[in-house]
């Protein structure tokens, strides 16, 4: 079985997480779109570098922590999320409840 960290890098590179952490059946779409994200009381400039319904590819300034708790605005809208991956500043969050494909398809198009 490979190590955690091995899995996160292979994650990393491919643009999905590590299957243990994660529900894979949530179709992923690429995309480059700056928004907000609030972890504890500090607010952060982050780009969303994938979504799906259930969670997205996040790049941010700052590392995160996994199973850190943050908020993400995701079609206008604060979002709660928890980190399930990371690989140094970017990190794969779950959305406490999926979105639509509507909000996905969206926010693909107006990224």
């Amino acid at each position: 079985m490979e190590s955690r960290d091995l899995a996160s890098r292979r994650a990393a590179k491919s643009g999905r997480a590590p299957s243990d952490q994660r529900d894979q059946a949530a179709r992923r779409f690429k995309t480059f779109w700056p928004t907000e994200m609030r972890r504890v009381n500090e607010q952060h400039r982050v780009h969303v570098l994938n979504i799906s319904r259930t969670g997205a590819k996040i790049h941010a300034r700052e590392a995160m922590d996994i199973n850190q708790t943050l908020e993400i605005v995701i079609g206008g809208e604060r979002r709660g999320a928890t980190v399930r991956w990371k690989l140094g500043q970017t990190f794969g969050i779950v959305f406490d409840e999926p979105i639509s494909d509507d909000i996905v398809f969206n926010n693909l198009i107006a990224g």
